[in-house]
């Protein structure tokens, strides 16, 4: 079971529900949510004009941190929280293998790389191997990808080309990042992120979203936490190009990426190996919703 941090927010002028809801934040108790796919806690509490007590957030939450799904608006906080990465990195691997699917053909072979400096994605880089005739390996740890070798041979009739000391990305047609911050996807049109608010996990299950949580956090909370494995299977159908968001299956074409090094150090951010240098805008949160008594 997993819990929802729900924030109730006071903007009205009555003197008296404003001290209350200062000193009594979390006043109502914990209450359960029952929909087909799971049950989940909630956890309600109380702000005024959109601020409350860290400390008496933090205090209160503590004993859920691993298990808490924020709403969007609390991120800004900084609490301790049930972490999605992992459920973000599927989704770029799915997206990157359905790019490629898209984009097969019998005239031209497809190349594919993985920038995975610390040797943590062989099994997203798989995925590729199904799709591309050849996929780099741009890291700082070849021998785990060694390791598994005889694995991948065994299952996909190819292995990795790993690249340890210069990473040339000359002909390739899509590179995945995962490491960066946010995660994204080069082509030759330029560098594609994938943002949390844009994954979605489908339209039948839209409805059963808590109010005020990205799809994303709550995907994922079903597969860590109810054991939904399905949804490992989600794929971005919108990417952020610079300042807008593009549809995947419509506005993304795959041609060989011009030739460019990039750096060989975990410790840095790789240069974008596209054609198109400027970086995505960040993703402004949405205003946290308002209840009146």
């Amino acid at each position: 079971m997993f819990y929802v941090l729900e924030l109730s927010d006071y903007t009205g002028k009555n003197p008296l529900i404003k001290k209350l809801r200062q000193l009594f934040p979390f006043h109502q108790k914990p209450y359960r949510v029952e929909i087909p796919l799971c049950t989940y806690m909630v956890l309600p509490v109380y702000t005024v004009n959109g601020s409350i007590s860290l400390k008496k957030l933090r205090r209160a939450t503590a004993p859920y941190a691993h298990r808490l799904v924020l709403p969007t608006a609390a991120k800004a906080l900084d609490l301790p929280h049930f972490n999605a990465d992992f459920f973000l990195d599927a989704v770029l691997f799915n997206t990157a293998a359905y790019l490629l699917s898209r984009a097969a053909d019998a005239q031209r072979k497809l190349s594919a790389a993985v920038i995975d400096h610390n040797g943590c994605y062989i099994s997203g880089a798989r995925q590729l191997l199904r799709h591309a005739s050849e996929v780099r390996i741009f890291t700082d740890y070849p021998e785990l990808y060694r390791l598994a070798s005889d694995q991948t041979i065994d299952q996909f009739g190819a292995d990795f080309i790993l690249c340890e000391k210069s990473y040339n990305t000359a002909q390739i047609d899509l590179i995945v990042s995962p490491e960066e911050t946010p995660k994204c996807i080069y082509t030759q049109h330029g560098r594609y992120t994938l943002e949390n608010e844009t994954v979605k996990i489908g339209a039948g299950f839209r409805h059963t979203v808590p109010p005020g949580v990205s799809e994303c956090d709550f995907g994922a909370a079903l597969v860590k936490f109810e054991g939904h494995k399905r949804f490992m299977l989600v794929k971005s159908e919108h990417l952020r190009l610079n300042d807008r968001i593009v549809d995947v299956a419509r506005s993304i074409s795959l041609q060989p990426i011009a030739e460019t090094n990039l750096p060989a150090t975990g410790a840095e951010q790789p240069a974008s190996p596209a054609v198109a240098k400027s970086q995505p805008d960040s993703v402004q949160e949405p205003k946290q919703s308002t209840a009146q008594p």
